[in-house]
């Protein structure tokens, strides 16, 4: 079982909204795997982003901004086609 939340608040400044969904997911073992794998592969670049920044501030004291790590998304992914499996999620951006 896999339980997925998601927090929701409300664009009124004013007014802040919060609301909390659980959803339960029963995969298949097939579909399993590919969340598992999915997940993996996205914390490996999280955690690759956040070190790159990191280690640019650390080094150099200069701030990477989220555009320009995303503007690398092509490269990463011509050159680990793992990374093609997963798709951009453009209405949030």
């Amino acid at each position: 079982m896999l339980v997925v939340e998601a927090n929701n608040q409300g664009t009124n400044p004013h007014q802040i909204r919060r609301k909390a969904f659980k959803y339960r997911l029963y995969p298949n073992a097939q579909q399993e795997q590919a969340l598992i794998k999915t997940l993996a592969l996205c914390r490996e670049l999280y955690n690759a982003s956040l070190e790159e920044r990191t280690e640019a501030y650390r080094m150099h004291k200069v701030h990477i901004t989220y555009n320009q790590q995303a503007n690398q998304l092509p490269d990463i992914k011509e050159l680990r086609p793992e990374y093609n499996d997963i798709h951009r999620r453009s209405s949030l951006l």
